[in-house]
């Protein structure tokens, strides 16, 4: 008995900690009904290689993840950071360059920022403080998103 006690609860556990993580992965949610998912949580941590060839790694500070089958200019599902810790109606595009070239890269947007500055500053925040990537900001309507 204590046997098939132990091997169930194995099999809650697995069951769990699987959710838990294909969920955490595979967040959804939506922005005034356009569906985005989330592949990084505030909290959670970020790396990657930067186009120097250096390792990065980054704890994020916003939720970061793309509008789901809305595609950027870099043929990529468009970029989204949401500020987890407000909600708000104001959509902010950033348009970030290519950090070798100063030329347009992509846009990525910023939701649930109170203000342009709030949204600036919830972008730069994600990036290392000499960040050369930056080429603007705008307040933008639900519209020019699709």
């Amino acid at each position: 008995m204590i046997k098939w006690i132990l091997v169930f609860a194995v099999l809650i556990a697995g069951w769990i900690g699987y959710n838990y993580y294909y969920n955490k992965l595979d967040s959804k949610t939506n922005f005034r009904g356009l569906p985005i998912t989330i592949e990084h949580r505030k909290g959670d941590t970020k790396s990657g290689t930067d186009v120097f060839g250096n390792d990065w790694k980054k704890t994020m500070l916003h939720d970061y993840g793309y509008f789901d089958g809305i595609m950027g200019a870099d043929g990529q599902e468009l970029d989204v950071y949401m500020n987890p810790n407000t909600s708000t109606d104001k959509i902010f595009r950033i348009t970030q360059l290519n950090v070798l070239t100063k030329e347009f890269d992509e846009y990525k947007i910023m939701l649930n920022f109170e203000s342009i500055d709030d949204a600036l500053a919830g972008y730069l925040k994600n990036y290392p403080e000499d960040w050369k990537g930056f080429g603007g900001i705008e307040e933008i309507t639900l519209e020019e998103i699709k």
